[in-house]
């Protein structure tokens, strides 16, 4: 079975870090940089988990293992709107992945309601 696997594509985000120009795209490799640094898997539950997330999504993408994280928040403290659009771009993302996942699945046929007839002792 082949299946159109298109994320939309428009949901492009460039950021320009330290002279840099990155543009975001997903990366099983920020997962597994995510889960390598705190030790479970990323659920936007807090800010610091969005921060973490956002600073492995540029190492992955740059494989430039050298960024630290310290001089990371430093230039998103004084660029904290290209924070707030990463997190919408995510999630942006993350609702086109989910669309193609239900087009994916296949239908769940309705339940017949049979009659259990019972016999009359």
């Amino acid at each position: 079975m082949l299946i159109n696997t298109e994320i939309k594509t428009d949901l492009i985000m460039t950021i320009n870090y330290d002279g840099k120009e990155i543009t975001l795209k997903f990366s099983f490799r920020s997962d597994m940089l995510f889960e390598d640094a705190v030790g479970h898997s990323f659920t936007a539950q807090s800010e610091s988990e969005w921060l973490q997330y956002m600073f492995c999504t540029l190492i992955a993408l740059t494989k430039d293992e050298s960024m630290k994280f310290d001089e990371f928040l430093d230039w998103i403290s004084d660029h904290p709107t290209v924070f707030y659009d990463f997190i919408e771009w995510y999630s942006d993302y993350q609702q086109s992945v989910m669309t193609l996942r239900k087009k994916a699945e296949p239908e769940a046929e309705p339940k017949s309601k049979k009659k259990v007839s019972r016999k009359k002792k």
